[in-house]
């Protein structure tokens, strides 16, 4: 099955915490963000990048993404990288992309895992290199990252990385279409399409 480059940030809200936040709420995160609060930095960022109680500001989202990275939040670390990787107000710098990717993924961040996995896969500021994607689309999949969990079954099935194994790209396949992932869910229906119309020539 052909793999697709989906890349992947991580900004939900509820990964720090409940960000409903009424008005006065954004005065008193913006003094802790102020005060060097990593969380509050990152929630202020995720604020102005969706307009959430506040003008939406990308020039302010990334100012306060950037800062919360610098002060170890794993979140905002992936979302720079993003920055880094796509150009979004950042010169575009794959090799700056993978290192706030690295940092974020050393926390445990698995979707920071899985656009490392990514930059491997398809040789994205580093050489290509499937059996590094593979490991580390093992670590992100391992905390149940869906995306993870299809290029996973998409490494198995074309034997990139791995030993082609059917049965294991099948179970990759369907742990990932159980969380709801579309190309999962399509690259099983195509394997047993495939396998349905073997059995019947047979």
């Amino acid at each position: 099955m052909k793999k697709f480059y989906v890349l992947i940030i991580f900004l939900s809200a509820m990964a720090s915490g409940t960000m409903a936040q009424s008005k006065v709420n954004i005065t008193q995160l913006m003094q802790k963000a102020e005060a060097g609060n990593a969380k509050a930095q990152y929630q202020l960022a995720n604020a102005y990048d969706k307009g959430k109680d506040i003008t939406k500001n990308e020039t302010e989202a990334n100012k306060w993404f950037f800062k919360a990275a610098e002060n170890g939040n794993a979140e905002a670390q992936c979302r720079v990288g993003w920055c880094y990787e796509t150009g979004s107000g950042v010169t575009k710098d794959l090799t700056q992309a993978l290192e706030w990717y690295k940092k974020a993924a050393k926390q445990g961040q698995s979707y920071a895992q899985y656009n490392i996995g990514l930059c491997y896969d398809f040789g994205k500021g580093v050489e290509q290199n499937h059996e590094e994607a593979v490991k580390w689309y093992v670590k992100a999949a391992k905390k149940g990252n869906a995306y993870a969990l299809c290029n996973l079954g998409n490494c198995y099935y074309n034997g990139e990385g791995v030993k082609s194994d059917m049965k294991k790209a099948k179970k990759y396949w369907t742990k990932a279409a159980k969380k709801g992932n579309k190309d999962a869910q399509h690259f099983l229906m195509q394997f047993f399409e495939i396998n349905t119309y073997a059995t019947m020539l047979e």
